[in-house]
């Protein structure tokens, strides 16, 4: 935050214990302000990974530290879940899935895209089974704004701020031109 002028090697690594650290990715930051060149590089792209925790490695080697700020932005990959079928009953076990707003759009998965990497049959169709209200989901209340509830009320509004300023402005030229 703040700092100019500097390029420094960056290494991002992923653990899921905090002890064992894997490197995922390494690369560069900088941001130059020169006659010759301005711009700036504060991302680091990392691959799909599936580890709990990450560590961003900011080398300075003999520079001075660079002032970072104490929060990070972190954006996520979609991600999707698939579970293992029980072949003897044909269901997954203990597994409960809560679904929201039936008047949503439906989702889009992107197993259609996968499928041909599995080595089993994977159903393209879940079906619900024991399905129960969810007591405590309360669905969001569309809010119409005045103008869409409204409209002749608002076109009528408009018309009259229309006449009141174009009347104002017809006795201002009025007066005005009298005093010439």
């Amino acid at each position: 935050s703040g700092d100019a002028n500097f390029n420094r090697a960056v290494v991002v690594q992923g653990s899921n214990d905090g002890a064992t650290w894997q490197t995922l990715t390494s690369g560069s930051i900088y941001r130059i302000n020169s006659s010759t060149y301005k711009g700036d590089m504060l991302t680091v792209t990392i691959p799909v990974s599936t580890y709990k925790e990450f560590k961003v490695i900011v080398q300075n080697n003999s520079n001075d530290p660079l002032h970072v700020l104490k929060t990070g932005k972190i954006k996520i990959q979609n991600t999707g879940l698939l579970f293992k079928l029980d072949t003897a009953t044909s269901s997954v076990q203990g597994l409960t899935i809560v679904a929201g707003n039936n008047l949503e759009s439906a989702p889009i998965y992107d197993i259609k895209s996968t499928i041909s990497y599995f080595e089993n049959s994977v159903p393209q169709v879940v079906e619900y089974g024991n399905v129960h209200q969810n007591m405590e989901y309360v669905p969001v209340k569309k809010i119409i704004p005045f103008g869409e509830k409204n409209k002749v009320l608002l076109n009528i509004g408009l018309l009259i701020f229309i006449i009141v300023i174009g009347s104002f402005v017809f006795l201002h030229m009025r007066r005005n031109n009298t005093h010439d």
